[in-house]
């Protein structure tokens, strides 16, 4: 398995690429494995405040088969451009232009949280581009804030110190987000957003755009469409975005779909129960043939 990296005509071990969308915002990608099999390319979509680096892990372990896997920062998010709009529409239409300018016609994809939202939009949307769909932990419905508006309000507003260490300085936002984000996992989750960069530290997310567009994060588009092939979900049973009242929602728009709950395992399933997680998602992909 190799993977690559790249920006612009600089090639280095891993290859990082940008696609330009038609509102001219740029999203940055990491493509892993060497797509030599015949098994669909892997389209990996990051949650709310996350980036592609999420995925590093479990990405290099699902291209060690020969599929083409790529992980992609969402537009406000990591490597990827700033636009002042955000919703589901223009987020899987950032999707469709990548696939438009890798050349993909058909792939697999997943999503996490936010990213699950997109993959469904994107598979309402443009279902003959979806071969199969993974959605990690949240619903085709409203979701819960759970009091991620409140995080990114608190990072908005917190004043970094330009003079002391990166280090120092991340110490010193953890004390100030302790206020709010209560979770020492959650607040280094957060904390991987800063970035030194000129020599100025500064949040990587377009904390403006998740603040002023965070209503419509939090929903989902209606649609009377269903997308008819093979879907998959994935809940944490300590998790409140998949349960008894969602999921008539679910079949009703993913008729094809089945559920699998980890146990013991919160929001980000994928971090907290890897190994179980990236089982889960092997066999869905073998046993559809994907």
């Amino acid at each position: 398995m190799m993977f690559r990296r790249h920006i612009c005509s600089n090639l280095l071990s891993l290859k990082r690429q940008f696609s330009s969308a038609s509102d001219i915002v740029k999203l940055s990608y990491t493509e892993y494995g060497n797509g030599n099999s015949s098994k669909k390319p892997l389209i990996l979509l990051h949650g709310l405040f996350g980036s592609k680096s999420n995925w590093h892990s479990l990405a290099k372990k699902l291209a060690l088969d020969g599929r083409k896997v790529i992980a992609v920062d969402a537009r406000n998010h990591g490597e990827s451009e700033h636009s002042s709009v955000m919703n589901y529409d223009v987020m899987a239409t950032d999707v469709e232009t990548l696939l438009d300018n890798l050349n993909l016609d058909r792939v697999v994809l997943l999503g996490h949280s936010m990213g699950g939202k997109v993959v469904m939009t994107t598979a309402l949307k443009h279902p003959e581009r979806v071969e199969g769909l993974i959605v990690v932990d949240v619903s085709p419905t409203f979701s819960s804030s759970m009091g991620l508006e409140n995080y990114a309000k608190k990072m908005h507003d917190i004043k970094i110190n330009q003079r002391s260490t990166l280090s120092q300085a991340r110490k010193d936002i953890n004390r100030q987000l302790e206020l709010v984000v209560k979770s020492a996992g959650v607040r280094q989750f957060l904390l991987t957003n800063l970035v030194e960069e000129d020599g100025h530290y500064k949040w990587r997310l377009n904390l403006d755009a998740i603040i002023g567009n965070f209503q419509q994060i939090l929903e989902f588009p209606k649609y009377n469409t269903t997308f008819d092939r093979a879907t998959l979900f994935i809940g944490g049973t300590k998790s409140q975005y998949i349960r008894g009242e969602t999921t008539p929602e679910i079949h009703r728009l993913f008729p094809k779909c089945s559920i699998e709950m980890v146990q013991d395992a919160g929001h980000w399933v994928h971090s907290e129960k890897p190994r179980e997680f990236l089982e889960i998602v092997k066999t869905f992909l073998m046993e559809k043939n994907l």
